[in-house]
């Protein structure tokens, strides 16, 4: 399975597909290594330096402004290599600057300072690096039952950072924590309700959780767990903009949020990837965006059961 996809920022020509799907959902498969193309996709070939254990299931990628690029791994830690994945250093794990060897999320501020979550069943946190990963501090966010962590940061505003925050005793999002400095403090907002009452992303938190920023306002953004809810004052107050069955009056998208993207610095365009496929909103800065299924026709959706007849043969 393909578990992240990532473009050399100063390259488009030069692409990398991680596999392993490492949530610990029971239809997960695990990954072979991690995957090279250097002319924007059309051709792929693995890196053999990953064609092992350790890159079995890569959760997330980045390539830094220095060119360095990071795997997020989840069981052996952040790896790091300055020379497009011929070569792996330890970057971040529990022998090295942290507590644990499963990584969660990667990603980078326009400022260039880089956050790194750990802990997936398990109870770590976030860091922070201002050196493009060579040395890590551990943040405390004050908080207490927590596990996976996703984390976006502003385009807009180089020092705003939004985390999505797992309860270990729930499974659902048991925080949002917002910081304005850059990762220094952090503040926290509501966390937005299904309609029963349970928790954002009802009780598996550690399987599917999603953030996307508006890029001209750090206030905008939407947060995925089964469904889609959208904020325009940074988390105060939330509209549920998306159900995953029909018959409620909201759009339909399917369950279970993995990833969202803001594209092309547009404010109204912005993808949304899930269980079901890939969904596009024209129109995201809208009180109730429309969206569209873009998958034409690739069938993702699984069966989960069968029946046979107890009287009619089949051939």
């Amino acid at each position: 399975s393909i578990s992240s996809l990532i473009q050399d920022p100063h390259n488009p020509e030069i692409m990398y597909a991680g596999t392993g799907e490492g949530w610990f959902n029971g239809d997960a498969y695990r990954g072979d290594g991690v995957y090279k193309s250097e002319d924007g996709g059309v051709n792929w070939n693995r890196l053999e330096s990953t064609n092992n254990t350790t890159f079995y299931y890569n959760q997330n990628m980045l390539i830094t402004q220095d060119s360095v690029l990071l795997v997020a791994t989840r069981d052996n830690g952040l790896l790091r290599s300055r020379d497009g994945g011929e070569n792996w250093s330890i970057s971040l794990n529990n022998i090295n600057q942290g507590f644990s060897n499963r990584m969660a999320d990667i990603v980078s501020t326009l400022g260039g300072t880089l956050f790194a979550s750990a802990g997936m069943f398990s109870q770590d946190g976030v860091y922070r690096s201002l050196d493009g990963g060579g040395t890590w501090e551990y943040i405390e966010l004050e908080i207490d039952s927590f596990e996976r962590i996703d984390i976006a940061v502003s385009q807009k505003d180089t020092n705003f950072v939004v985390l999505m925050v797992q309860d270990e005793n729930t499974n659902g999002v048991g925080h949002i924590l917002t910081s304005n400095d850059n990762g220094d403090t952090w503040e926290s907002q509501r966390v937005p309700e299904r309609n029963d009452g349970s928790p954002l992303a009802g009780g598996q938190a550690w399987y599917d959780m999603s953030i996307a920023i508006d890029p001209n306002n750090r206030d905008v953004f939407f947060v995925g767990g089964v469904d889609l809810f959208k904020t325009v004052n940074g988390g105060t107050s939330w509209r549920k903009v998306t159900n995953w069955f029909q018959g409620t009056g909201l759009p339909f998208v399917h369950a279970d949020q993995h990833n969202a993207y803001y594209i092309n610095g547009s404010s109204d365009l912005a993808y949304f990837v899930n269980d079901g496929g890939l969904w596009l909103t024209r129109d995201a800065s809208a009180l109730r965006p429309e969206f569209e299924d873009l998958s034409k026709g690739y069938i993702s959706t699984q069966y989960y059961a069968c029946a046979i007849h107890p009287r009619e043969e089949t051939d």
